[in-house]
């Protein structure tokens, strides 16, 4: 009796551990911007300690992904868009994990706000 006490105790343990598991940002994320036939938008991400790293592309351009953090459900990261006159510009980004979906919320000097949801693309 105290061995199932003991062992039904260290498998509660590892449920925060599973769970944690389970949200995880790292992987291959798409969806669409502004509306599901929109463009579509490809995110890679790999989060460590607390940190994300990764790319972003959307309609023929790739961004790196600058300052990044992932904590529990939110992420937010900042990229860098090169133009073809040489100026740049700066793209914020803030992201809720939802199981196997981000809602995401971009904002780009100048522009307005875009709201959308990239989903976890299944690895072949």
């Amino acid at each position: 009796m105290r061995l199932c006490v003991r062992a039904a105790a260290f498998l509660l343990l590892l449920l925060p551990v599973a769970a944690a598991a389970e949200s995880s940002f790292d992987g291959a994320w798409a969806g669409h911007v502004d509306s599901d036939a929109g463009p579509l938008i490809l995110f890679m991400i790999q989060t460590a300690d607390g940190k994300l790293t990764g790319t972003v592309a959307e309609a023929g351009a790739k961004l790196t992904i600058d300052e990044g953090t992932a904590t529990d459900d939110t992420l937010t990261f900042t990229s860098t868009q090169k133009n073809d006159d040489g100026s740049t510009m700066a793209i914020s980004c803030t992201g809720t994990l939802k199981g196997d979906a981000i809602a995401m919320t971009c904002q780009t000097a100048g522009q307005p706000e875009k709201s959308f949801v990239v989903k976890r693309q299944k690895a072949t």
